[in-house]
């Protein structure tokens, strides 16, 4: 059976998921210094929320206390890495851009209100529903099957189809609010104003510190962080 096939699979992805969260899920980044930095020019400080989608959460604050506007664009924070405390070798990685991210969302949601379930027979002609009836009435007798059955495991099918759009669907708004109204987006801070939201890093897996770079104008600042599970 198609739905039996499909349960088989939904469990199988939801294993492989469960599997693969469970190496970070207990990861946690603890500040090594202070982590607020206080110059003539600016007051930031960075703080560790979580995990979320696999990547370092964090939230920022900035005040600009200079005379001039300066630009912060959070595409260009980044952090370094070192594989082993021994060795000096750093890697940068670079966060997730929010203007890209919301903008691959809104694409891939535009593409998925799109879909059309195909085992429902909303929006079929008449015509249709009875030359697929007949078709199927007609493969069921060859091979001695009953058709309401087939009747019902279309309606299965239709079922399960849905839940998942669904599913998929709301995952996906969900993110976007994230992106749209939590995350820290490009933008000028005019002097003695502030700003704050949150900026998102991939994670990398067994490291023992980073140091997260905050650029503000031609400035940048270090956070530095020890990760722990």
């Amino acid at each position: 059976m198609r739905n039996t096939s499909f349960i088989i699979v939904f469990l199988i992805l939801a294993s492989c998921t469960t599997q693969r969260f469970a190496t970070t899920s207990n990861l946690s980044l603890k500040p090594l210094n202070n982590d607020t930095v206080q110059i003539d020019k600016y007051h930031a400080k960075v703080n560790f929320i979580r995990l979320n989608n696999q990547n370092y959460e964090f939230s920022v604050f900035i005040k600009n206390n200079s005379k001039d506007t300066v630009s912060i664009n959070p595409s260009l924070f980044s952090y370094n890495y070192i594989p082993n405390i021994n060795e000096t070798n750093h890697h940068l990685i670079y966060s997730i851009n929010p203007k890209e991210r919301i903008k691959k969302l809104e694409s891939q949601k535009d593409s998925l209100m799109k879909e059309k379930n195909p085992y429902s027979l909303a929006g079929k002609s008449t015509k249709e529903i009875v030359k697929n009836g007949l078709i199927q009435g007609t493969v069921a007798t060859l091979f001695g099957q009953d058709p309401k059955k087939w009747e019902s495991q279309r309606e299965e099918d239709e079922y399960y189809w849905e839940q998942n759009h669904n599913y998929q669907l709301n995952k996906m708004e969900k993110e976007l609010d994230f992106w749209n109204n939590d995350a820290l987006l490009p933008q000028v801070v005019a002097p003695n104003n502030k700003t704050s939201g949150k900026v998102l890093f991939p994670v990398s897996m067994n490291v023992k510190a980073i140091q997260v770079r905050i650029l503000i104008q031609n400035d940048t600042l270090n956070y530095r962080f020890i990760q722990s599970d």
